[in-house]
Parts: C-alpha cells; structure tokens; sequence
C-alpha cells in the first residue's frame, strides 16, 4: 500500500477523490496535507474566544472576592458578628430553623439522638457531635441526616453551656452518658465532630478520658491554628493515644486570614483540608466535608465488623 505524500491518508489516486469546492485552502504540516473547513475554522475561533473570556471573567470574579474578604476582615475586628453575617447570609438564613429546633432538650431530627445498636453482636461506634459559639446542636442537620441515611452510625448531639470553661465536663457528661448505651461486652469507641469552638471543647475533653472509652477518629472544623495552638498540651496527648484528627479549614473563613490565599486541596487524601469556596459557617454544610466524613465513618464501621 502506497501513501502518497501531500495527499491525506487515501491510498489512491487524486483522481477518485477530488478537493470538494466548498473546502478551505490546505494547511501542510510535515508532508501530509490537513484540510478544515470554514465552518470548522469559526467554530474554534469562537471556542477559545469563549475560553478567553471566561478565564478574564474567573479572575474579575475572584478578585472581587479576594478584595471583599479583606474588606470583612477590617469590619471583623471592628464587629465580628456583623462580618459573619455579611460573609455567609445564605448560610445564616439556612441555620434559622435548625436552630430553633436545636434548643429542645430532646433533639430528635433524622433520627439523631435515637441510635441504639440493634443487637449484642452489632458494633456500637457512635459519633458524637459538638457545637461552637452563638449555635446549638440544630447546627448538625445536614451532616447529622447524612449519617443516619448513608450507614454512618448512631449519632448524638448536645447543647453546651455557656460558660466556656464547664464545656469540656459537659461532653464528658455526654460521653459517659452514651457508654450506658454500649452491648455488654464491647468497649465504647467513638468518634468526636467539632465545629469552631467545639473543637476546643474536644481537644480539652480528650486529656481528660477514661481509660475503657477509646477515640477513633477527630474531625476538627474551622479552628485556626493559633487557636490550636493555645491547648497545645491537651492536642499533644490527644496525639500520643493516636488518635486520628482530620482538620478542616474554609478557604474564605474570616478566622484564618492565609484561607483567602489557600489553593483547594484533596479531599480524600489530606488530614488536613482546605475547602475552596467556603467560610466559617459554611463548613457545617459543605458537601465535600459531609461526603468525606460519612465515607471515614463507613469505611471504620465495616473495618470493626471485620475485627
């Protein structure tokens, strides 16, 4: 079989194929003939046309929000509660009902406080979820529902006090309060979700655990570093019993000014996990975040089955 050079691919003469009259003129690249048509030339003139706009309207838009964060992070200092308000209002319209419910003592939502293990031989890991400032449990709905729908295990919640200081007693109250909850037999391994400052109510309550009760997995939610970094102690003992923590840090959370910097991460793969798109109260009901921590618990829960 002969290819004729300058002549496409056929493997015949120039005779049997003649160039159609409507085709545009041939462009040569090497010593084979490429031949494109007018229509197909203004279709991808207009599509990188598009592209260039769109990459020029990306950055407009991602300016206009870097500069608007740095705006809220001058009114935060000034009013923090204004600036949160103005930084996620959807977020703070969502939360309205949730919260209402959340003040009953008796939350019950999806099914949330309700869990019980439905035999002796099923294993009872249970999660326990812990608010921040200014919320209550109402704040749990969205990840709370996906728990109990997608297999995640018995979920509780609780109301703190106020006072910052009686908190860590407060969920140890809590815990303790589970473990009745446990087949006899089984040990009480949990896992601990904490929002804001929550997060500090775990790491505080950690080095003050019973022996018989274990912590398998931490998913801390939007405290910043520094922060972390207060209870230093309390965090290096909660790491010495190796316990998994898993962080998680929105993008354009007015806590942590690097967020506004901070590319968006693997959710899979990172225990500690920035969340493009994102603010303080937006990691309550991030996708993402919910997708990954229902996934974690799934994946322990068959392991422990397992075991």
């Amino acid at each position: 079989m002969k290819i004729k050079s300058n002549n496409g691919y056929s493997n015949t003469n120039q005779e049997q194929y003649p160039p159609t009259p409507d085709s545009a003129e041939s462009q040569s690249h090497g010593p084979w003939k490429v031949t494109t048509t007018p229509g197909l030339e203004r279709l991808t003139r207009i599509h990188l046309r598009y592209w260039k706009l769109r990459s020029v309207f990306d950055r407009k838009v991602s300016n206009i929000k870097f500069s608007y964060m740095k705006l809220l992070q001058r009114v935060y200092n000034a009013s923090p509660s204004l600036a949160f308000i103005l930084s996620e209002p959807a977020q703070l319209l969502r939360r309205t009902i949730p919260h209402i419910a959340g003040r009953k003592k008796n939350f019950t939502m999806y099914g949330i406080n309700t869990g019980e293990p439905s035999s002796q031989d099923e294993v009872f890991r249970p999660v326990i979820l812990v608010h921040g400032d200014k919320a209550n449990q109402g704040c749990w709905t969205q990840l709370g529902k996906a728990l109990m729908k997608d297999g995640g295990g018995d979920v509780y919640t609780l109301n703190l006090p106020a006072n910052l200081e009686d908190r860590p007693e407060a969920l140890l109250d809590k815990i303790k309060e589970v473990a009745q909850k446990t087949p006899k037999g089984q040990p009480l391994c949990i896992d601990l979700v904490g929002h804001s400052r929550g997060v500090e109510t775990i790491i505080e309550a950690l080095s003050q655990l019973p022996e018989n009760i274990y912590v398998n997995c931490c998913y801390l939610l939007g405290l910043p570093e520094d922060n972390i970094n207060m209870h230093f102690d309390a965090f290096s003992k909660a790491k010495e019993k190796k316990n998994e923590i898993v962080q998680f840090h929105g993008r354009y959370d007015l806590l942590e000014d690097y967020n506004a910097f901070s590319p968006d991460a693997n959710l899979d793969g990172s225990n500690d996990v920035h969340v493009a798109e994102c603010g303080h109260m937006g990691l309550l009901s991030n996708r993402k975040v919910i997708k990954k921590i229902v996934e974690k618990r799934k994946q322990s829960l068959q392991q422990a089955k397992k075991i």
